[in-house]
């Protein structure tokens, strides 16, 4: 019944971080932390 218990948590914890990590790195460029820089071999000029 521990070690269920103590199973449970982990896996709940392991989701609501992972989800967390996921959400955050995909938003990163909506909120300007990461705008990277154009390469000139990309660039239409």
């Amino acid at each position: 019944m521990k070690n269920k218990m103590i199973t449970m948590m982990a896996v709940f914890g392991f989701t609501v971080l992972t989800f967390v990590a996921q959400t955050i790195s995909a938003s990163a460029c909506m909120w300007g932390a990461y705008q990277p820089k154009e390469p000139k071999l990309l660039s239409n000029k």
